[in-house]
């Protein structure tokens, strides 16, 4: 085992898999690969293996990212329309309680605002952490970045309360959640956990 493959891009760019890379990832029709593109090239490797490169990137951050479950848990069971959810920035975090069950929701096809998108990827980068990782993770997953509209921005204006503690991006993710007519999952307990809003532990 070499480690080293040279494959050819056929008609249409598919690529095609050694077989005995294949056997030794446990690659099987259907398995999600995530392609990267770096400074220094192109990387292609699983989300399982993406994931874990996250995690690992974040454990000098935070000792709980390596305390996070590599089998997810189930959320509460839910009705078709409640299943696509949109998440709150502290979701999209690796190392935040409820990351498990966030990684579910996920790979049932939630979305989350412009708004947190852009949250998540300052506190990312404000943590010396690499973005692009991140990025590429969830976008494995095509979560939709929804984007703010009017709506939205005259709902999360009507929902301010002086000391309540949610911030503008905050309020934002719960209107998405309104306009959307799904629920709103969070793992920041200042958002409670009444009507559409519940909470992942």
């Amino acid at each position: 085992m070499s480690g080293t493959h040279t494959v050819v891009v056929g008609d249409r760019g598919r690529l095609v898999v050694p077989a005995e890379v294949r056997e030794r990832a446990g690659l099987v029709e259907g398995t999600t690969l995530v392609l990267l593109e770096t400074p220094s090239g192109i990387v292609l490797m699983t989300r399982a293996q993406l994931r874990d490169r996250v995690r690992t990137n974040f454990q000098v951050l935070t000792s709980s990212a390596s305390s996070l479950p590599n089998g997810a848990p189930s959320p509460p069971t839910r009705t078709p329309r409640e299943r696509r959810g949109c998440l709150g920035p502290a979701c999209l975090r690796q190392g935040e309680e409820g990351a498990g069950q966030a990684e579910v929701l996920l790979g049932e096809g939630a979305s989350c605002g412009a708004a947190n998108w852009s949250e998540v990827a300052q506190k990312v980068r404000a943590a010396g952490r690499d973005w692009h990782l991140v990025r590429a993770l969830l976008v494995s997953y095509n979560l939709a970045v929804e984007a703010v509209i009017e709506e939205d921005a005259e709902w999360a204006a009507g929902r301010w309360r002086r000391g309540e503690g949610l911030s503008l991006a905050d309020r934002l993710c719960l209107a998405l959640g309104e306009r959307l007519d799904v629920d709103v999952w969070t793992a920041d307990t200042s958002w409670g956990s009444a009507g559409r809003v519940h909470q992942l532990r």
